[in-house]
């Protein structure tokens, strides 16, 4: 690295050198242009400072030259008048001349002894009044209008103005006030006034005392500044100069005028030409003060103009293009020189680089062929030699212990089934010097399969002969097309409506042919917790494999065991490799003895519990991920057909069976019922329908709840499905009550057996939650053909058996007769009639007296209900008090016998009968009515009965329905 580097200090050395002495040489030219175009420009702005201030300082004298004239006035005459002042000072047009003057006065020196002559010729009084030795009154002033209120102001009166009247007195010089401030209104200005003192004509004025002598008083002057000085600088405003004038202050010598800074403070700024005012200049700025002396005061001037204004761009730039050329021509002057020095190492350098530009152009190509999987080769055709690219290693299966392939070994590695046609191809395109593009695939010594798309061009290479040809790597796109091919293949298979097990058979012979797996199967897991064989395939009819899958359909394992259990816990796929006959597994020792071994199991989901699906193959094969993702994308389309199948059979069963039994519904109890009549026909026999219902079932269910009865009904429907014989049908219709539908009967008394069994069976106790409970069921029956030639009618007649078999007491059976249609087709005139036999009036009470035997009197009536209907004529009570307790009527009849009875016996009263007692019967629904012990008390208030005289009859089964309530009710009463 040291001799590098000394290399690389002795070509440079001289370069560096000649570089760094042009570098200096051009930044010392700079710096000295930069220094004299300072200095050139810093002498103009000078020059341009002196001349402003020139104008200033004349500017001054212009306006003290007027003071100087009107003093001249006074000494040609003894004695000037206000008018004379006033002519004068008209005549000098000072608003056009001189715009800066404000005012023009004249102050007379008035000794304490004159004053009372003074003011009585000038009609006005010194103020401010006082007693003081002398007085300096504005006597004169111009203009006059504007300026009354000043006229016989004492000058003198202030202490400060008396110095300054006095020493411009004893020295006859122009004295000046300083900066005033004047307000004219809501405006304000900067203004200055200066005063001239007046000594009288002829009289000597060489010394103080003479001065004193001759002293006639001073003529004084105001002015503005700014109108003074506007447009001393021209008539742009906005030029590139400023001009700030300020009020040095009195001088403290004839030697002491000189620009200093401390005069120049803000508060002493008389003037500035800027339009942003008392603004400071900006930094880079060039600058200048001057002074003056006028009237004991020192007048400071400060010209300033912005660096651009002084130096001009060019004048700028100028440095800047010295030392850019002189660094430019150091630079080429050192570049020419190391070129000279360096040729040989240069050359060296770009033989390197283009070295490097190959070998990374070469990199560059083999990592596009890579990422491309393209690779290259060339076949010298006379001696079988293959000179491939790294990729085209890769593809053909070429490690580095190859180190140079022949065409015989690539041919080796294809399978033998399509050598003869590459070997076609190879040799077509040497043959006739066209293009050759074909398929093939390749084994790789680790077992792999691939396959290439390879095109084949005769050339020339060296002034030799040669095959150059280019192989790409086509097994990601192959792949994928035999999986799509498969999926879709296996989709199709999974749409049809064939057998499931067809089906799956079908798809594993697919699979098996496509995949070349040589045996495939279907393993599920059953609700027992065992792993059974389903659907199972074998590509060839070898025996040794027939009997492999004969005898693995008839084996089971325990969900957790072996390779398959091992598959379903990891939710994985498990592969198989080198099966041993030994192995620990039963299955994978089987496999092994059918020659198998190589094998996988791909876990799936579906069918509502584990499933799998199973390949063995005899040629080894490797775990390959493409292979492993297609068996899970086709185990996937499986399992959620099996998902889709057991939905199907699960939405099968729910349309067709019971949610709460499991038993057929109604609408399969119809269409069984249809078709054992159309047996029963074929076979000419008969058949029964048995309607069961459950008495007592709704206190059961009212009582301990719906839990508890719809426990009693899941067991009973239990009970009846196992005494029923295989053919016979079992629905539950609704609530508590069951169809039974017998076929095959010879006799209708054939059915008398079964219905016995099912009445004992649901006679026997039923013990649900700790509690041992008993029912009854009673049953109608209806026998075909004889009671209906349709399920609907032997449904209804069933039904209306079963109706006449409660009436009959319960817990017994009732074959259907014709006139029970009769009987209910009556009862239902009956019951339609009762509703509106109160409206109609068709009810009415008939009182049977009590007798007293003793006394032979009558002690009391009680109160029947008679019914007078218009086509039946009178119906008993029996008849209709049972149809009115069942449909709900009776309370409302109840209620109009109490009102009734009571209005009748208050009308016996009225009629000069002696009082009885009126008894009224109360039925079990008004005993539970909340508003009964109401109902009683208004009836009685509104008849005004005596309560003593109503007598309420109450049957001992109403009171034994709710024991408690009647007690309290009666208490009540």
């Amino acid at each position: 690295m040291s001799s590098q580097l000394r290399s690389l200090w002795i070509r440079t050395r001289l370069p560096l050198i000649v570089l760094a002495i042009g570098a200096m040489l051009s930044l010392a030219l700079s710096y000295a242009a930069q220094r004299e175009i300072a200095r050139s420009a810093q002498v103009r702005f000078d020059s341009e400072a002196a001349t402003v201030a020139r104008k200033v300082e004349d500017q001054f004298n212009n306006y003290t030259e007027v003071l100087i004239g009107l003093r001249a006035l006074f000494n040609t005459s003894d004695m000037v008048t206000r008018s004379q002042f006033h002519e004068y000072v008209t005549g000098l047009g000072l608003q056009e001349n001189l715009p800066g003057f404000r005012v023009l006065n004249f102050a007379p020196y008035v000794p304490a002894a004159q004053r009372r002559t003074y003011e009585e010729s000038n009609g006005f009084a010194i103020a401010p009044a006082g007693v003081r030795t002398a007085y300096y009154p504005l006597t004169f002033m111009e203009p006059r209008e504007g300026n009354e209120r000043v006229l016989g102001k004492d000058m003198g009166a202030l202490p400060t103005a008396l110095t300054a009247l006095e020493k411009a007195r004893d020295t006859g010089a122009l004295t000046s006030s300083g900066k005033t401030i004047r307000v004219n209104g809501s405006n304000s200005e900067i203004g200055l006034a200066m005063r001239l003192p007046v000594y009288r004509r002829g009289m000597p004025l060489d010394s103080v005392e003479q001065r004193r002598a001759a002293y006639l008083g001073s003529v004084g002057a105001g002015f503005s500044v700014a109108n003074m000085l506007r447009g001393i600088l021209g008539d742009d405003a906005a030029g590139p100069l400023r001009l700030r004038l300020f009020d040095g202050g009195l001088m403290a010598s004839q030697h002491a005028i000189a620009a200093d800074k401390a005069r120049m403070a803000a508060d002493n700024l008389l003037f500035d030409s800027s339009a942003s005012l008392n603004t400071p200049s900006p930094a880079d700025s060039v600058e200048r003060d001057l002074a003056f002396e006028l009237g004991e005061r020192i007048w400071v001037m400060n010209v300033s103009a912005d660096s651009g204004h002084v130096i001009g761009t060019l004048d700028r730039i100028v440095p800047l293009l010295i030392l850019l050329c002189g660094l430019a021509i150091s630079t080429l002057l050192a570049g020419i020189i190391y070129s000279l020095t360096t040729s040989r190492a240069r050359a060296l350098a770009i033989a390197r680089a283009m070295t490097t530009d190959l070998r990374t152009s070469e990199r560059r190509l083999g990592e596009a062929q890579q990422l491309a999987s393209l690779g290259s080769w060339i076949l010298d055709a006379a001696t079988g030699d293959l000179s491939c690219s790294n990729e085209a290693r890769r593809i053909l299966g070429f490690d580095a212990s190859v180190s140079a392939p022949k065409l015989d070994a690539l041919l080796l590695r294809v399978p033998i089934d399509e050598r003869d046609a590459v070997e076609a191809n190879i040799a077509a395109a040497a043959r006739s010097g066209e293009r050759s593009e074909f398929e093939h695939r390749v084994c790789a010594p680790d077992g792999s399969e691939r396959w290439v798309h390879a095109i084949v061009q005769l050339t020339e290479e060296d002034g030799k002969t040669a095959l150059r040809g280019t192989v790409r790597d086509d097994t990601p796109r192959k792949r994928t097309a035999l999986r799509l091919t498969l999926e879709h293949h296996i989709a199709r298979l999974l749409v049809s409506d064939d057998d499931t097990d067809l089906i799956l058979s079908r798809a594993l012979e697919a699979i098996c042919d496509q995949l070349n797996w040589d045996v495939g199967a279907c393993w599920t897991v059953d609700a027992d917790g065992l792993a059974q064989c389903g659907p199972a395939r074998q590509i060839t009819d070898d025996p040794a494999l027939a009997e492999f899958v004969r005898v693995s359909r008839a084996l089971s394992y325990r969900s957790n065991e072996g390779s398959l259990g091992r598959s379903w816990a990891t939710s994985d796929t498990v592969w198989l490799d080198a099966l041993a006959a030994g192995g620990g597994f039963n299955r994978d020792a089987l496999a092994a003895q059918a020659g198998l071994n190589s094998g996988v199991i791909v876990p799936m989901a579906g069918g509502g519990g584990h499933t799998a699906l199973e390949f063995f193959s005899r040629k080894p094969r490797f775990a390959d991920a493409d292979m492993i993702e297609t068996l899970r994308a086709v185990a996937m389309q499986i399992g959620q057909y099996q998902q889709r199948k057991q939905a199907e059979h699960t939405l099968r069963y729910v349309a067709s069976h019971d949610s709460l039994t499991g038993l057929s519904n109604r609408p399969v109890l119809q269409r069984r019922l249809t078709q054992a009549i159309k047996r029963s026909n074929r076979h000419q026999k008969r058949l029964a329908v048995l309607f069961l219902d459950l008495d007592r079932f709704k206190q059961i269910n009212d009582t301990l709840g719906h839990g508890v009865g719809d426990t009693m009904i899941r067991a009973c429907a239990e009970r009846l499905t196992r005494i029923l014989r295989e053919g016979d049908t079992v629905a539950r219709f609704g609530g508590d009550e069951f169809v039974l539908v017998l076929e095959d009967l010879s006799e209708p008394s054939d059915a008398i057996v079964v219905v016995d069994k099912v009445l004992a069976c649901c006679a026997e106790p039923f013990v649900i939650d700790g509690h041992e409970l008993h029912v009854t069921a009673s049953a109608g029956i209806s026998i075909y053909p004889e009671d209906g030639g349709d399920g609907e009618t032997l449904l209804k007649n069933a039904d209306t058996a079963m109706y006449r078999a409660k009436e009959r007491g319960r817990s017994t059976y009732q074959f259907y007769a014709a006139q029970m249609n009769t009987q209910g087709a009556e009862r239902f005139m009956l019951e339609s009639g009762l509703r509106r036999a109160l409206e109609r009036g068709e009810l009415a009470l008939h009182y049977q007296p009590k007798m007293d035997l003793r006394t032979q009197s009558i002690t009391g009536v009680e109160a029947l209900m008679r019914w007078r209907h218009p086509v039946l004529g009178m119906v008993s009570p029996a008849q209709f008090i049972p149809i009115a307790e069942e449909s709900g009527l009776i309370e409302a009849m109840g209620k109009w016998a109490l009102e009734v009875a009571c209005a009748d016996a208050r009308a016996w009263q009225d009629g000069g009968l002696p009082p009885v007692q009126m008894s009224v019967n109360l039925s079990a629904r008004q005993l539970n009515s909340p508003t009964l012990i109401a109902d009683i008390a208004s009836v009685l208030s509104e008849c005004k009965l005596d309560a003593s005289l109503l007598e309420l009859e109450i049957t001992e089964s109403a009171i034994m329905q709710n024991p408690s309530h009647a007690a309290a009710l009666l208490h009540e009463v």
